[in-house]
């Protein structure tokens, strides 16, 4: 506010925040006030409007939690079905895994030796 007497007083040059400052000899990162001339009255005006950005920011994820429902409906309906046929027995079997030579997948048919590059329908 820099009308009340917290606000007038000049920087301690003890607390952390003033040692931080060019003119104490720190670097000056941090730009904080001393803590000793933190304003009371600034605290309860940022905590206020704290609370207005807060009521603000749950609105929007609500309204984005409805269009993320929105979202997802829409895009199971555009998933397709896919056919793997393993058309003869496996040749080898280690633990629990199974290996065939050829799989059909739709009307396509990949042999032991083929290049298959694999990529999602939507990255």
């Amino acid at each position: 506010c820099g009308i009340c007497e917290v606000c007038q007083q000049s920087d301690c040059g003890k607390c952390t925040a003033c040692r931080d400052m060019t003119k104490f000899g720190g670097t000056g990162r941090a730009k904080q006030a001393c803590k000793e001339r933190r304003c009371p009255n600034m605290a309860i005006k940022t905590a206020e409007e704290d609370d207005v950005e807060e009521e603000s920011e749950i609105e929007k994820e609500d309204q984005e939690s409805k269009n993320l429902v929105a979202v997802a409906k829409h895009k199971s309906a555009r998933n397709t079905k896919t056919e793997v046929v393993w058309p003869d027995l496996p040749t080898h079997e280690e633990n629990k895994k199974k290996y065939y030579t050829k799989a059909r997948i739709n009307d396509f048919e990949i042999t032991k030796g083929d290049y298959v590059s694999i990529s999602p329908a939507d990255p």
